[in-house]
């Protein structure tokens, strides 16, 4: 059976998502993977994991022995503030911790996902992968300034994941 990976299934629009496919979408099993607990579903495969590249290597592991079809993957994982920092007005107001923060949540734990399916990947899998940005990562798009460390995770997102043609 086809199978559709979500990494940082706990968000809510990894949720809803959830529930499009679930309603729309019949004849694929869903493998959902996060660093919160979920609840519990008939239709998913639940995996909990905190996002270091061993404890993601286990879960591909598991899925590999399963003979998954891979078809599609989406991560959803990503930070725009946390409770001590709001996005940045000005550049007085960048904090190191903060942007540490975002660029690990929002371009390397992403990245880390990507690099976990390698072993699931082939030439002859034909597979989807998305991993959902945000347009103020588009330097084009800059025209406001502000928001330093989401700005900067999320350009540096959209370059991990730009392909090569």
């Amino acid at each position: 059976m086809k199978t559709i990976i979500l990494f940082g299934a706990n968000s809510t629009i990894a949720r809803a998502y959830i529930r499009y496919i679930n309603t729309e979408v019949t004849d694929f099993k869903i493998v959902c993977i996060s660093s919160s607990e979920l609840s519990s579903s008939n239709t998913e495969q639940h995996f909990f994991t905190d996002y270091s590249s061993d404890s993601l290597a286990k879960i591909i592991t598991i899925l590999k022995t399963k003979k998954i079809e891979l078809h599609q993957v989406v991560i959803f994982n990503g930070q725009l503030h946390n409770q001590q920092n709001m996005p940045e007005k000005k550049l007085e107001e960048i904090n190191q911790e903060y942007f540490s923060q975002l660029m690990q949540s929002n371009t390397l734990t992403p990245i880390l996902c990507l690099q976990s399916l390698l072993p699931l990947l082939n030439h002859k899998t034909q597979c989807t992968i998305t991993a959902l940005s945000a347009r103020v990562g588009s330097i084009n798009d800059n025209k406001l300034g502000g928001w330093y460390s989401y700005r900067a995770s999320k350009a540096a997102l959209n370059m991990l994941f730009k392909q090569q043609r």
